[in-house]
């Protein structure tokens, strides 16, 4: 009987002493699997991104509105001073208040530099009657200027022009057309 006693004590002894070599895989088997739609905790370092739809946003200076954006949606995927929108419609006020009216179908908004990229069969109409299409540019709010290297196509009373790269002056109403230009007077 005394050996039979000392043998079921060794049982246990033995499982402990061999848990290195069992423990991990037991362990690998137990354990949960997929993350179950927990989020992980944002970390100081990572960025805060929000996502928003249907929205306007306009820009002014001194009290006087140069700058309104409407947007399906804007994101925020590279912190908060960087915007990405879908769906744009912009409109630029001259000093004149008069509206020049941009649509596109993405854009970006760096609040830092103040520079507005809009691309995506890009259109912009004047209250002079002129219409120009690219497929992107870019309005510098510090200057109040659009330029854009891509092929532009301006069509306005009695004239159309198409080109390789447009600088347009918001405030004095001046364009310049680079590259091969064609020019139909009608």
């Amino acid at each position: 009987m005394r050996g039979t006693r000392n043998l079921l004590w060794l049982l246990p002894l033995a499982v402990l002493c061999a848990a290195p070599l069992w423990w991990p895989r037991a362990a690998a088997f137990l354990r949960p699997r997929g993350n179950f739609g927990l989020a992980e905790p944002a970390t100081e370092d990572q960025p805060r991104t929000f996502a928003m739809h249907q929205v306007t946003l306009s820009q002014s200076r001194a009290g006087v509105e140069e700058l309104e954006i409407v947007a399906r949606r804007v994101t925020t995927p590279q912190g908060e001073s960087h915007l990405e929108m879908e769906e744009v419609q912009a409109v630029l006020f001259d000093r004149r208040k008069q509206p020049t009216r941009i649509t596109g179908g993405q854009a970006s908004y760096d609040s830092a530099a103040q520079a507005l990229i809009i691309r995506d069969h890009v259109t912009v109409s004047s209250t002079n009657g002129y219409e120009m299409t690219t497929a992107s540019l870019e309005y510098q709010s510090t200057a109040r200027r659009i330029a854009t290297r891509d092929a532009v196509s301006i069509v306005g009373p009695a004239i159309a022009v198409q080109g390789q790269g447009l600088r347009y002056d918001l405030d004095s109403g001046d364009f310049q057309v680079d590259g091969r230009v064609k020019v139909n007077i009608r």
